[in-house]
């Protein structure tokens, strides 16, 4: 559909009292093998409080919604 479309990925969140900033960046190398991810900064995404929130009830829905079809979502344990 688009041959040199990348795949984006969201290395970085991070928040301020009058903001919300995710930064995606550009996968240009993924060696599996090795656990290894390659990105070069892209974008930002600023966000109010208020938008981050609804962000926040729409990505908690549709989370609710997969796991009620696959299964728990599992996270790895923090060090």
């Amino acid at each position: 559909m688009f041959p040199n479309a990348g795949f984006l990925y969201c290395q970085k969140q991070s928040s301020s009292f009058f903001d919300f900033t995710l930064r995606f960046g550009l996968v240009e190398d993924l060696k599996s093998e090795q656990n290894k991810l390659t990105v070069s900064n892209v974008t930002r995404i600023f966000l109010s409080p208020q938008h981050a929130k609804v962000l926040y009830k729409i990505l908690k829905q549709q989370l609710d919604e997969y796991e009620k079809r696959f299964g728990e979502i599992k996270l790895p344990k923090e060090e």
